[in-house]
């Protein structure tokens, strides 16, 4: 392939594109390895959410809505943005009559 000014402009146009491509993977690997962990923070050690979760059913299933609620509060001290753990803490004060708080 002879040398000239198109085959050099058109190296130098996939060298910038790579390198670029290069930077932007590795800033994604620096951001998603710099995330915390923070799912699990407020759990004790040997306490799982699915071990918690499960609990909580049981005991909405029971109709023991105070000790599934507290179950509840703490699963959401984990994730507060999770819809189901939401709903079950509003659900569990709503049968014990605490019919404003749950709305909240």
């Amino acid at each position: 392939m002879p040398i000239t000014k198109k085959n050099v402009l058109k190296k130098r146009y996939y060298i910038s594109h790579f390198v670029l491509f290069a930077i932007l993977f590795l800033f994604n690997a620096v951001l998603l390895s710099a995330q915390d962990d923070t799912e699990n923070k407020n759990l004790r050690p040997g306490e799982s959410p699915e071990d918690l979760f499960n609990d909580g059913n049981l005991l909405l299933d029971d109709n023991l809505y105070d000790q599934s609620f507290h179950i509840w509060e703490k699963l959401l001290e984990s994730d507060s943005n999770n819809a189901n753990f939401n709903y079950k803490a509003g659900y569990c004060l709503f049968q014990e009559g605490k019919k404003l708080d749950s709305i909240k």
